[in-house]
């Protein structure tokens, strides 16, 4: 049985998932029993495996539980344990289990740790504890386990995989700094309205619980994008690196440094052009710049980023694209332009993101109102009024 389940391995890990599938199939749904504990074990690692490349979660889930019992039983080393609840939590975390799988991945990187593992394959376990904190916006916990992760990465460097762990620290540490942003946003309302004499219960409360952490998360986070880029920079993947400064000039734009959002955006976009990289990517980058571009008032960049959207998505650049096109010629005075791209929007509204609608139906009743579709506009007016309650 050991050989066609090591077959059976070989092809997954060759990527041939349906051969794989139908190889251990030969030998049935349970192992022989006259196979030693160990070797059971192997059987429904292998099952696992291959009920994990083909979506099956659940039935992963109940092969590696069968796994781990043999492996008990058959005294398995504790390294491989470890591995082995790893792969417990993979199959929970597919499911949508977070806080299981966040117990199994601690187990078995204890049970790793304690067995003296390599830390190149602790770190894979902990990468995966990592995500799934993030998951549940558990973002302290996730900044600490993916510093974690990094460190035992760095035992055995690899550029590209540094780059992205760092990638992912930034990413983590981004929701801290808009929270952070929020805070002293929160702090110039309530001075305003104790020099107007108003009380508001609900935001004392928020500032009186919030305890200052002492630092800048925008800027440890800006600090992780960038040592991420001079990882990519050694590394072959272009596609990750254009990703990083289209994230980092999102993140400078929520915490309005619209500048600094600018040049990041800007080399997102000359990373992407250069390489010919997917237009889905490029549309992201594009429609970033263009609305920061119009936040400054540099109208004819914004127009022509929007611009570039409609060529390189045939023609469909999406809501929140052509209203920023619209708002863009209409700022310029050419609302013959204008209008055909805000009707376009309204047509396309609903497609969009939810929580975008309101703003984007205010900047369409503002450029209707530039070029004097006066009942367009009123009409858009009352919707918002009905939608703002």
């Amino acid at each position: 049985m050991i050989d066609i389940v090591n077959e059976a391995i070989e092809l997954l890990n060759n990527g041939d998932v349906e051969t794989a599938a139908k190889k251990l199939e030969g030998i049935g749904k349970v192992p022989p029993a006259d196979s030693t504990e160990l070797e059971k074990a192997k059987f429904y690692e292998a099952r696992g495996n291959i009920s994990m490349a083909l979506g099956e979660a659940e039935d992963a889930l109940d092969a590696y539980k069968f796994m781990i019992g043999y492996e008990e039983r058959g005294g398995e080393s504790k390294s491989g344990l470890g591995n082995s609840h790893g792969k417990v939590g993979e199959a929970l975390a597919a499911l949508g289990q977070y806080e299981e799988a966040i117990d199994e991945f601690r187990t078995g990187i204890e049970m790793m740790t304690e067995a003296g593992s390599r830390k190149a394959f602790i770190a894979t376990l902990n990468f995966q504890l990592a995500e799934c904190l993030y998951a549940t916006e558990q973002w302290h916990e996730a900044v600490q386990e993916f510093q974690n992760t990094i460190e035992l990465a760095a035992t055995e460097p690899d550029d590209r995989s540094l780059g992205f762990l760092h990638y992912r620290l930034a990413s983590t540490l981004e929701p801290l700094a808009l929270f952070q942003q929020t805070i002293e946003e929160v702090k110039t309302l309530m001075e305003q309205l104790r020099e107007m004499e108003i009380q508001n219960a609900e935001l004392e409360e928020l500032l009186a619980n919030y305890q200052d952490p002492g630092v800048s998360y925008a800027s440890l986070a800006t600090g992780s994008y960038r040592t991420s880029l001079e990882h990519l920079i050694d590394s072959d993947d272009r596609d990750l690196e254009a990703r990083v400064w289209r994230d980092m000039g999102k993140l400078q734009r929520s915490v309005e440094n619209l500048n600094n959002a600018v040049d990041a955006l800007e080399n997102a976009r000359r990373v992407w052009d250069e390489n010919e990289l997917e237009a889905t990517l490029g549309s992201s980058i594009l429609l970033e710049l263009g609305e920061v571009r119009l936040r400054l008032e540099n109208l004819n960049a914004a127009e022509e980023a929007f611009g570039r959207i409609a060529e390189i998505t045939d023609g469909e650049p999406g809501a929140r694209a052509l209203v920023g096109h619209a708002t863009a010629f209409s700022r310029l005075g050419q609302h013959d332009e204008a209008l055909p791209k805000a009707d376009a929007a309204l047509q396309v509204m609903a497609e969009g993101n939810p929580n975008d609608i309101p703003a984007l139906l205010d900047g369409l009743a503002t450029v209707f109102e530039a070029g004097g579709a006066d009942e367009k506009a009123q009409l858009i007016r009352a919707q918002l009024e009905e939608m703002q309650g």
